[in-house]
């Protein structure tokens, strides 16, 4: 059962689940003045986060040009 739950498409769907939580979070209490900066910290881990992926996709894509494709 655990190892079904931790395949990579699950944990894909998690994380953009909680992409889409925090997004809605952020989107719900930027208006609200208590929450202010709360809001800020979601938009901010988005933002870091969004560019992590970025970063990590650029870095496999460098890898499989310095390294090439593996195989017979």
């Amino acid at each position: 059962m655990i190892d079904r739950l931790l395949r990579i498409e699950n944990l894909w769907v998690v994380g953009l689940l909680m992409v889409a939580v925090l997004v809605a979070l952020e989107a719900r209490w930027r208006d609200d003045p208590q929450r202010a900066g709360a809001a800020r910290a979601i938009k901010v881990t988005i933002r870091v986060g969004f560019g992590l992926v970025v970063l990590a996709i650029l870095l496999f894509l460098a890898a499989l040009i310095l390294i090439g494709p593996i195989g017979p």
